[in-house]
């Protein structure tokens, strides 16, 4: 199962089609699908798994000592620290992702879901690995 936090809220509207639900989350929304882009591509996805490769079994994926390879650990922690400050001192919504269409699963009735995380930075912080499979699915790509 595929997740994700967003840091904003969707609503269907009276014909079924997913939007905000406000027009404040528009511009959230929009840096949120920049850093989508940007944490998701693969040079990205490469340079997370190596820091697990190093951390877990002290041996680099790539050649450590390349600049290529810290201008990459540079931008993704830049890319990270830009993407953990829209959810600083905001909740963030957790919705499941449909694995066919890549899109965030929205309950029409307005029931309990999505679940809401207050004070969600640190959540996201610690569940970001888990979230990058949602994250990929809603990228398309």
């Amino acid at each position: 199962t595929s997740f994700v936090l967003l840091p904003y809220r969707l609503v269907r509207d009276n014909t079924g089609r997913l939007g905000l639900e406000s027009g404040e989350a528009a511009e959230i929304a929009m840096e949120f699908a920049d850093s989508l882009l940007k944490l998701t591509s693969t040079r990205s996805i490469v340079q997370v798994l190596d820091k697990k490769a190093i951390r877990h079994h002290g041996k680099s994926l790539v050649d450590e000592t390349s600049d290529e390879w810290w201008k990459l650990q540079t931008e993704q922690k830049e890319h990270l620290s830009r993407f953990l400050s829209l959810y600083e001192n905001r909740p963030a919504y957790l919705y499941f992702i449909d694995e066919y269409t890549g899109i965030p699963i929205v309950d029409e009735q307005g029931t309990s879901y999505p679940l809401v995380i207050k004070e969600a930075e640190d959540v996201v912080r610690k569940v970001f690995p888990l979230m990058l499979t949602g994250m990929l699915l809603m990228r398309g790509d």
